[in-house]
């Protein structure tokens, strides 16, 4: 249940991220997420932090240290090609609360055609391993041809040797991997934008 998109609701009743967050938290913070549920009696969840006496002081320092604002998208619009509907709901509703717009395709041939018909889109977010003959490096290379400015942030879950697309094909992109933290996708957002 702490997967990431893990949900029991239906679709569009709800993203399966919650507890996945409340678990990171737990844990970057060097404590723990206990859940207990009984058939008929409910579900109890427990979370415990470590107990300091000291106010804790945590620097943010270094290039990769952006502000709420760097990560705002402004209204700036993404297409988001997943063919997993859940996931596909989910990440959207995760760069929506960015503020950014989001347009989303099942399948590389349906992302080119939002894209030929939408030329205000400022990046593209696609899955790498789709559907329907067109993977997303096939689909970004396309992209490209007909928008040399589209920003392009590609994402998989699968390890390396089932992508299906050479090594030197990733080396040359902005790529993040699948489950990700909130935060680490606004931020490869906007360093997609910025490329």
């Amino acid at each position: 249940m702490f997967e990431p998109f893990f949900t029991s609701k239906d679709t569009g009743q709800g993203s399966g991220l919650g507890l996945s967050m409340v678990h990171g938290f737990a844990r970057q913070s060097g404590g723990q997420v206990d859940i207990e549920s009984e058939m008929g009696r409910g579900t109890t969840v427990c979370i415990s932090l470590p107990k300091t006496g000291e106010a804790v002081v945590v620097e943010q320092v270094g290039p990769n240290t952006l502000s709420e604002e760097d990560l705002s998208g402004g209204g700036k619009i993404v297409l988001l090609v997943e063919d997993d509907p859940a996931v596909c709901e989910s990440t959207q509703a995760l760069v929506e609360s960015y503020g950014y717009v989001v347009y989303t395709a099942s399948d590389g041939p349906s992302g080119l055609k939002i894209l030929q018909q939408n030329t205000e889109i400022d990046l593209m977010l696609t899955d790498l391993v789709m559907p329907g003959g067109m993977s997303g490096i096939s689909l970004g290379k396309q992209a490209k041809k007909e928008n040399p400015d589209l920003k392009i942030l590609y994402m998989s879950g699968h390890v390396n040797e089932k992508l299906g697309v050479d090594s030197e094909d990733l080396e040359s992109v902005r790529f993040i991997r699948k489950p990700f933290k909130m935060e680490n996708l606004a931020r490869e957002l906007h360093l997609a934008l910025l490329d």
